[in-house]
């Protein structure tokens, strides 16, 4: 008998801790630092792409589509859909580099990529 209540409160308690611990609200962001985990996941797809195909980086026209292959594709906080290229600006260079420029609401922030070889 006593050992099926101990087994009770400790499944309660644990259920408890569970729930005490589920309860908690994540740290939420602002939608610019939203926008910014978007624009360098972007970049991760973008450089991926880039490496699969011996970094020869997509063109404007693959990034008007919102979809590269089969990869995810980060929403934008604002509208709640894919991150389109109203959200950011993406300009392929030569020799192997992109520039990737995201339009926050309190100014823009760059991130761009390269192959290893270009300067």
């Amino acid at each position: 008998m006593i050992q099926r209540i101990c087994i009770v409160v400790a499944t309660l308690a644990a259920a408890v801790l569970l729930v005490a611990g589920g309860a908690t609200p994540a740290r939420a962001g602002t939608p610019n630092d939203e926008m910014r985990d978007g624009i360098m996941a972007l970049r991760g797809i973008i450089d991926r792409e880039g490496a699969a195909n011996f970094f020869l980086y997509p063109t404007r026209r693959q990034m008007l589509r919102s979809r590269l292959g089969d990869s995810w594709w980060p929403a934008d906080p604002w509208t709640g859909t894919r991150m389109n290229p109203g959200a950011y600006t993406y300009a392929p260079g030569a020799a192997g580099s992109y520039t990737l420029t995201i339009h926050l609401y309190s100014g823009e922030f760059e991130a761009g990529g390269r192959a290893p070889w270009a300067r």
